[in-house]
């Protein structure tokens, strides 16, 4: 009441007499609850004065996110939405619409975005969104920035982009939106890692470049021939005919912990103190091994609840006929699935996450986790 009547002007009141000021005050309230129902942040009852929080406004709260955020999630997030619109979605959170553009920067943008793999509006140059958006793509693809502004400027879009992703993947999952939530999630790891979906997983490793992606290369089979070490094997056969790795967990399995092979494939492209911090990296990362089990009641069985394992492992690419388990209509089945960890440090400490989800067995039904 006191700021009220010292400041009447700027809050637009003639007096502070006490009619004027509570008419003032509630149609204050009744606009903030109106923005906040227009974001689905609340919902107000029939009678005007009971107030419930939706699920949006538990999560605007949780994360500190501004109400017209989620209002924009509400109207851009999909059960399908790609990742080039999830970055477009991030971009347009409200929580950066505060961030610098500075006098001639629009021209910077526009140069930078000449480079960048998505396209965007040339007309919105001076947009703090649109700079964002760029700031995020010159992220993921280690784009060389302008000048040390920017570098400032995209700590600035990092240090708040995990938790509006967060948020986002809290919208998508309550909606139930599988491929949008594992798009949020390929985000997240993007910008953890300042690297594209697309890009090789060998990239994340400590001084790898695209250049020695293609290093990695190795044949095996060789080593079962007598007194034939990882050495040996680089000296067989040429480079061209070894079989390149592609992902992490290839080599990983390939290595196994020997430093040598590393070096056979990397020792001639790298020098040791940088070999030896890929190494490293090689063996702290954590291998994890899915399981899968069905509980339920099955033909010929003892009529109680049995618990049977799935065979995952394929033939050529694909599952056999033979490994698929024949469940019953009308009966209850629980899905199972196990992720056990196995850390390569001293210890050797083991963890397990175990996942069930109970569903009726009908015609059509299929209940998907995280494949794509």
């Amino acid at each position: 009441m006191l700021i009220l009547e010292d400041k009447i002007c700027f809050y637009n009141l003639d007096d502070t007499e006490h009619g004027n000021v509570n008419r003032f005050l509630s149609g204050l309230v009744e606009k903030a609850l109106f923005e906040l129902e227009s974001s689905f942040c609340i919902q107000t009852g029939e009678d005007g004065y009971a107030v419930l929080p939706m699920t949006m406004g538990r999560i605007s709260s949780y994360y500190y996110l501004t109400h017209l955020t989620m209002r924009m999630f509400h109207g851009d997030l999909g059960p399908q939405t790609s990742i080039q619109e999830l970055i477009s979605v991030l971009s347009n959170a409200s929580e950066y619409a505060e961030l610098p553009v500075r006098h001639n920067e629009d021209q910077i943008n526009s140069e930078l975005a000449k480079s960048l793999p998505l396209e965007l509006n040339p007309h919105l140059m001076d947009s703090a969104h649109t700079k964002t958006n760029i700031l995020l793509q010159c992220h993921f693809g280690q784009v060389q920035l302008p000048s040390t502004d920017y570098n400032t400027d995209t700590k600035s879009v990092l240090d708040q982009a995990i938790r509006i992703c967060q948020a986002m993947l809290d919208v998508s999952a309550d909606q139930g939106w599988l491929v949008a939530s594992l798009g949020i999630t390929q985000l997240i790891q993007m910008i953890v890692q300042g690297r594209w979906w697309h890009d090789s997983s060998l990239l994340t490793l400590p001084h790898v470049t695209p250049y020695h992606v293609y290093c990695f290369r190795y044949d095996s089979s060789l080593l079962t021939l007598p007194h034939v070490t990882p050495y040996h094997v680089y000296c067989f056969r040429e480079k061209d005919s070894k079989r390149r790795l592609e992902t992490l967990p290839e080599v990983m399995s390939v290595c196994d912990g020997r430093y040598s092979v590393l070096a056979d494939m990397l020792g001639a492209e790298m020098d040791k103190e940088h070999l030896e911090q890929v190494y490293n990296v090689l063996c702290r990362l954590p291998q994890i091994e899915l399981s899968f089990s069905v509980k339920g009641c099955w033909e010929g069985g003892t009529g109680q609840h049995e618990e049977r394992s799935i065979d995952t492992s394929k033939q050529g690419g694909k599952m056999t006929d033979q490994k698929w388990l024949t469940v019953h209509g009308d009966q209850e089945y629980v899905l199972q699935a196990a992720a056990l960890q196995d850390q390569q440090d001293e210890g050797k400490t083991v963890g397990m996450l175990t996942l069930s989800v109970l569903k009726p067995n009908f015609e059509g039904l299929c209940k998907q986790f995280g494949s794509r």
